[in-house]
């Protein structure tokens, strides 16, 4: 009695119709993201699982080691790398943290995934209730934009990230209802309307910097209708509309801009940027035909049956398209094609005012975002046609000039197709007056075209990534100083493969990597590689097609080069990945084995060389703090006292800072030429400020903000290795430890010269 009881009251007291479509909308996801479901531990095909488990475990670590997100030191070792711009998805990341405690991150990304497509379902069905669409026809509209090929894609890819599009729809409705309370002259709501659109907006920007961008973009649209239709300018409500999506979104946005003017991100040329957006645009016909990678259920089983013409027409059409094909899935369906072309005479022959304005206000919108999405160029299955301004525009404005990929805002267009096919179906209902058991009928028919088309005919393979993982990198994890661990094959640049597999790693043991991947890296980012011959010759980007394509050699790397390079880099443990190597494994490990002597671990994976147990030849040293010789032996002191305290290994060089902006030189000494010098440093500061290093090649010895480096420093103890990469020194080499005033100390300083 007790239980039906509480069912029978959650029953009354929920919302029925809501209720039963989130349960539709949720099995629907499980069908299209079956190869997942019934094991939430595994990862399906091939994508960016790895760099959003590991967006997962940075943003968890930062939060509660109490420290910013956007720098990190744990990966390209010994620079570290501005995160300023990494895609790192901030609404699932900080969303996850509270589950890392229960579930793997393997589990909680693959959830997210489920919960991303009932939750846009449900979102974008209560935008066309508000429309006054039938329930039917708001299923059908909110089906269409929910499941399209170009979110099943980013599925497939393990975006997160471009999936976070259930803000979309509910902004698009706090916004109307303001306007809506507006025109009543009901002062009631409206603030509360106002704080949920800010909100929704902020949101999408905090899922994605592109679905943001591009919602603000039919923000400005959608403002420019509404006030031209009501005559009224609502400044109270947009103030605190913007205010809202300010203040949620400026603790991120105000790093990025930092970054972008601090010199790590130089400003990419125009024509660069235009090369890009070409490589990432959507082709015109990619919305009239289906992407390979996603070729529906239908066109595979014909082929399965022996029809192979159909599919061969697929694939032909996509081979000829230009650049990156995983950007070419913008697919509407022939079923929302035909229901598109229907609409025109809902237009010109329908008697509700307000229907008719909404779907010319809906194909402005459409034709905006279609424009844009094509990019800077128009392409005609893959050949190059006219030029297009309004995305070159775009592509002037500072920041924006970081985006590459305009074929993502074909996004919009599919939510404009999908309102639009809701209220043409709505409008031809009525029409021809059909009884409910025929309109039950139609919708039926359309759901199933509509699957037909949009279902994968591709099944995935599943992967257990926990296959990757090792004993060794669990037992490393025990807290303590971090090592570090150099990965062979280094890889410097991919999400994917061998990259991406050691940021995975990265989230069992923990230490620092000298490889790493950063969606938009900073300049510097390879400055430890470009001047280093062993790591470029052990360097491969290593994204699985490619795995095979460069061979490793270090016939031409001395055993002395390896170990003043590894030393250099402050190396503890170098990790042979046997299945990255293949074939070379042997030859790589022999010259390890050489230099390192045994190997301190082994599985059928990977091998494992401390580097501690190798012979070290003396270091390049070029300078080095000297305890023994007076303070007065550094230069150019300006608001700072300097002593000596401590005995022995406590030993320390005690900066105290008198005021702001500290800084002395270091003693002369002798400066090689042509060729990097490393500084490495051991610094303890009072509170988490900012490093600067200067240099001088110029004649005159004048320092300037383009020959330095900056880094964050946290609170206590910070490890430093910078790299200098001029190649004429002048002058003195500067320090400033700090911003603030405060006790700075120094354990050690070196100047280490590099080959």
């Amino acid at each position: 009695m007790a239980t039906s009881f509480t069912i029978g009251k959650f029953w009354r007291f929920v919302n029925k119709e809501y209720f039963l479509v989130i349960l539709v909308f949720l099995l629907f996801s499980c069908l299209y993201a079956h190869s997942i479901v019934f094991d939430l531990s595994k990862v399906a095909g091939e994508g960016d699982y790895y760099q959003f488990l590991w967006n997962f475990w940075w943003i968890r670590t930062s939060v509660e080691s109490f420290q910013l997100p956007f720098f990190t030191d744990l990966e390209y070792h010994p620079t570290g790398a501005n995160l300023a711009f990494h895609t790192f998805s901030y609404h699932w990341a900080i969303l996850s943290i509270p589950f890392q405690h229960l579930f793997s991150l393997v589990f909680i990304l693959n959830s997210f995934y489920i919960v991303s497509f009932v939750a846009t379902g449900i979102s974008t069905y209560r935008l066309l209730s508000y429309l006054k669409c039938s329930r039917y026809a708001s299923f059908i509209g909110s089906f269409v934009f929910t499941f399209c090929i170009h979110r099943i894609d980013r599925f497939h890819y393990y975006e997160i990230d471009s999936l976070g599009t259930m803000y979309i729809p509910l902004f698009i409705y706090f916004f109307f209802r303001i306007y809506d309370l507006i025109q009543e002259d009901k002062r009631k709501g409206q603030i509360k309307y106002s704080l949920l659109a800010g909100t929704a907006l902020a949101l999408t920007f905090l899922c994605s910097w592109y679905n943001g961008l591009f919602l603000l973009i039919l923000a400005m649209i959608l403002f420019c209708y509404k006030t031209m239709r009501t005559r009224r300018f609502p400044l109270r409500n947009l103030s605190v509309l913007g205010g809202t999506f300010l203040i949620v979104v400026a603790p991120f946005v105000i790093p990025m801009i930092a970054a972008y003017y601090s010199g790590d991100f130089a400003p990419r040329s125009h024509e660069s940027v235009i090369m890009s957006s070409e490589y990432n645009n959507a082709d015109l016909l990619s919305y009239f035909v289906p992407n390979k990678s996603t070729a529906s259920l239908f066109f595979t089983s014909l082929d399965s049956l022996g029809i192979s013409g159909p599919l061969n027409w697929v694939q032909g059409i996509n081979s000829s398209f230009y650049g990156n094909q995983h950007e070419k899935g913008l697919f509407l369906g022939y079923t929302v094609i035909f229901l598109l072309i229907m609409s025109f005479r809902v237009i010109a022959k329908t008697q509700d005012q307000e229907r008719r304005s909404t779907l010319k206000l809906l194909y402005v919108v459409f034709m905006v975002f279609f424009i844009l999405s094509l990019g800077p160029t128009l392409y005609v299955l893959g050949e190059r046609s006219i030029a297009l301004t309004p995305y070159r525009i775009l592509m002037k404005i500072p920041l924006l000039n970081v985006s590459r990929t305009p074929s993502r805002m074909g996004l919009i267009v599919i939510l404009c197709s999908g309102i639009i096919a809701a209220i043409t179906i709505d409008y031809y209902r009525e029409v021809f007056k059909a009884k409910t058991k025929y309109v039950h009928l139609g919708m039926a028919l359309l759901l199933v075209l509509i699957v037909i088309e949009t279902f994968p005919g591709e099944t995935h393979q599943v992967r257990d990534i926990s296959s990757v993982k090792s004993d060794f990198f669990s037992k490393l994890n025990t807290g303590g100083e971090r090592k570090v661990l150099l990965n062979v094959p280094v890889d410097f640049l991919g999400a994917r493969g061998g990259g991406g597999e050691y940021l995975f790693h990265q989230t069992i043991h923990q230490q620092k990597i000298v490889s790493g991947y950063v969606a938009r890296e900073p300049d510097y980012i390879k400055s430890t590689l470009n001047s280093s011959p062993f790591l470029q010759s052990v360097h491969h980007r290593g994204y699985e097609k490619d795995r095979n394509k460069k061979r490793l050699t270090l016939d031409t790397i001395s055993d002395n080069e390896i170990l003043k390079s590894v030393n250099s880099l402050s190396v503890d443990y170098i990790v042979l990945h046997k299945s990255r190597l293949n074939d070379q494994f042997g030859e790589i490990d022999a010259r390890f084995s050489n230099v390192y002597g045994p190997s301190t671990f082994e599985d059928r994976r990977i091998k494992v060389y401390d580097t501690a147990g190798a012979v070290s030849p003396e270091e390049d040293l070029l300078y080095w703090l000297a305890f023994d010789k007076p303070v007065g032996q550094f230069r150019g002191q300006f608001n700072v006292e300097l002593s000596y305290h401590g005995a022995g290994e406590n030993r320390t060089l005690n900066v105290e800072a008198t005021n702001h902006d500290p800084h002395f030189s270091l003693p002369d000494f002798d400066l090689p030429q042509n060729r990097p010098m490393m500084l490495v440093l051991d610094i303890s500061c009072p509170t988490q400020t900012e490093f600067q290093v200067f240099y001088s090649t110029n004649k005159g010895g004048k320092y300037t903000e383009e020959e330095s480096i900056k880094r964050p420093l946290k609170k206590g103890w910070n490890k430093l290795s910078l790299v200098l990469s001029g190649r004429k020194y002048t002058g003195r080499i500067r320090i400033d430890p700090g911003r603030v005033k405060g006790r700075y100390l120094l354990r050690s300083i070196k100047v280490i010269g590099m080959d």
